[in-house]
């Protein structure tokens, strides 16, 4: 598969503080948003930011294993459809892990592998990265209006957030 988007730092590579701007993906069938992790857990892949960019039907998920992954102002409709969510913040035992994720003031429409269902279709924090993940001012829409996700702000999570609202 093509990823949009990947960093490593297997080799000792650092990329820190990097911006993601911008960008729009369309019709990326076979492709993932991407791939990222600090291998080593040094933070040489860290902290960066993805800002107004636009996923549409971009068939894969992006897999965050680094941490400080910032998601402000994105849209990502019909994405992530081969997992659960087009962000998946993970620990990964040889890649690093996605600890301190901030995703606020996203868009998230009919996404994931199965847009009906209530559980799936917005961002994953998977294992320990929930503990310091901040997120809200979110949107979420399965298919179409008032299809309202039962798992998305659970824990307290996203109390400005709105759940099947119809964005227009």
């Amino acid at each position: 598969h093509t990823d949009l988007f990947q960093g490593f730092s297997n080799n000792g590579e650092i990329a820190t503080n990097v911006v993601f701007r911008e960008n729009f993906a369309i019709d990326c069938n076979g492709t993932q948003i991407g791939n990222v992790s600090d291998d080593f857990e040094l933070e040489r892949i860290s902290r960066w930011y993805w800002l107004n960019n636009i996923f549409i039907d971009v068939e894969a998920v992006i897999t965050l294993a680094t941490p400080y992954q910032h998601w402000f102002n994105n849209l990502f409709v019909q994405s992530g459809r081969n997992t659960a969510a087009p962000l998946m913040f993970r620990k990964l035992s040889t890649a690093g892990e996605g600890q301190h994720a901030r995703v606020f003031n996203n868009i998230w429409v009919e996404c994931g592998s199965t847009p009906s269902n209530p559980i799936l279709g917005w961002y994953s924090l998977e294992g320990d990265t929930s503990a310091t993940a901040l997120s809200d001012y979110n949107l979420v829409l399965g298919s179409g209006a008032g299809t309202v996700k039962t798992g998305f702000a659970s824990g307290g999570r996203e109390s400005h957030s709105l759940n099947g609202v119809d964005p227009m």
